[in-house]
């Protein structure tokens, strides 16, 4: 388990890994794409083992797993699951295609 805040880059992030993976941050609002409704099965695009997501962009998004879930709202971002499901933040890996949450 490991839980990580400060003044760089990163946002501050909770995150617990072993035979169940958990995580709980303060991400990014992405940049808008033209893209404001998002759903997909079976596409796997932030979690391994992901069955379907559901996202509206910058409002809300939820995504499913076999044994687990994440649920994003504006930028506060949980997720928790065990097995064959691990959750990811939708803002990791991805800073360059982001837009900042004004302060």
């Amino acid at each position: 388990m490991s839980f990580r805040i400060g003044t760089d880059a990163d946002p501050p992030r909770f995150k617990m890994k072993g035979w169940g993976n958990a995580f709980a941050t303060v991400g990014e609002i992405r940049s808008y794409n033209g893209t404001i409704v998002d759903a997909h099965l079976f596409r796997g695009k932030q979690g391994t083992g992901e069955i379907a997501a559901f996202d509206i962009w910058p409002v809300a998004g939820v995504e499913v797993g076999i044994l687990g879930a994440r649920v994003r709202l504006f930028n506060l971002e949980a997720g928790a699951g065990t097995l064959l499901y691990e959750p990811r933040p939708s803002s990791e890996g991805t800073a360059d295609t982001r837009t900042k949450v004004p302060d």
